[in-house]
C-alpha cells in the first residue's frame, strides 16, 4: 500500500483507515467516487479505536472524532450483537432464512462487510477474505459476508451478492443489509458501529469482538486462529 503523501478530505466524519492505490484513496468510509450529497452516513457516532495486533500499521488512520460518553466503550470490549440482516443467499446462491451468529458454528467467526461498487473491497477486501477463508475454514472458523448499503442502493443491489460470491469463489452466506425504514444506517453498521467498507469484524469463540476495522493483517490472524 502506497504511503499517504497528503491527508485527503474525507466525505464523512468518523475517521477510519483509508485504502490507497498509487497514492489515490480508493476505499474507506464513503470513498466510492460518489458525490458527498449521496452518502447517508451521519457524523461522529460510529468511531472505534483498536489495540489489536491484527490491525495493520495505523499511521495512515484519520483522526478520531470526539466521542459521546455512551460511545466511549470500544466495540472490541463488547459481546457481538445478534445479526439483524434479513436478506441472505446461501453458498449455492439460493435465498435462505436470516442467518444468526450460531449458524456460523461454535468457533471464532469473521464477518466481512462490503459494497459492490466499493473499489477497495475488490482490490483489498475480497482478496484478503479469500486468503482467510482458504486458511481458516478448515480450522473451524465461521464466515459470513454482508453488503452494508449506506450508499447508492441501485448500484449495490441484492443481485450483486451472487455476482461477488461467484467472482471470488466464496461459497458462503451473503447478506444484504439496507437501512430499515426511517433509519439512516444498515443494521450491521448500527449494531457493530462500522464506518464503511471494506470492513472486517473478528469474533472469538466466546462471542466477544476482538477486531473491528477497515484493514487487517491476514497473516497474523491466520497464525493466531490457526493455533487456537
Amino acid at each position: 500500500m502506497a504511503p499517504l503523501a497528503y491527508r485527503p478530505r474525507m466525505v464523512a466524519a468518523g475517521g477510519g483507515y483509508p485504502i490507497l492505490e498509487d497514492d489515490k484513496l480508493i476505499g474507506g468510509i464513503g470513498i466510492s467516487g460518489v458525490p458527498t450529497s449521496r452518502i447517508r452516513m451521519p457524523a461522529s457516532r460510529h468511531a472505534r479505536k483498536s489495540g489489536s495486533s491484527y490491525r495493520r500499521d495505523s499511521r495512515h488512520a484519520a483522526k478520531e472524532p470526539r466521542l459521546e460518553p455512551e460511545d466511549k466503550m470500544s466495540m472490541t470490549e463488547r459481546q457481538a450483537p445478534e445479526l439483524r440482516v434479513r436478506e441472505w443467499i446461501g453458498g449455492d446462491g439460493a435465498s435462505i432464512a436470516p442467518v444468526a451468529l450460531s449458524d456460523l458454528g461454535t468457533g471464532p467467526k469473521i464477518l466481512f462487510a462490503f459494497q459492490h461498487w466499493c473499489r477497495g473491497c475488490h482490490v483489498h477486501g475480497f482478496p484478503t477474505l479469500q486468503k482467510l477463508y482458504g486458511a481458516l475454514r478448515p480450522k473451524g472458523v465461521g464466515f459470513a459476508v454482508i453488503q452494508t448499503v449506506f450508499e447508492d442502493a441501485e448500484e449495490n443491489g441484492f443481485e450483486t451478492l451472487r455476482v461477488n460470491q461467484l467472482k471470488y469463489d466464496l461459497p458462503l452466506a451473503f447478506g444484504h443489509d439496507e437501512p430499515p425504514t426511517g433509519q439512516a444506517l444498515p443494521t450491521f453498521m448500527e449494531d457493530y458501529r462500522t464506518r464503511g467498507t471494506p470492513w472486517f469484524t473478528v469474533i472469538d469463540a466466546g462471542g466477544r469482538i476482538v477486531f473491528s476495522d477497515f484493514h487487517l493483517d491476514a497473516d497474523t490472524l491466520i497464525a493466531d486462529l490457526g493455533h487456537a
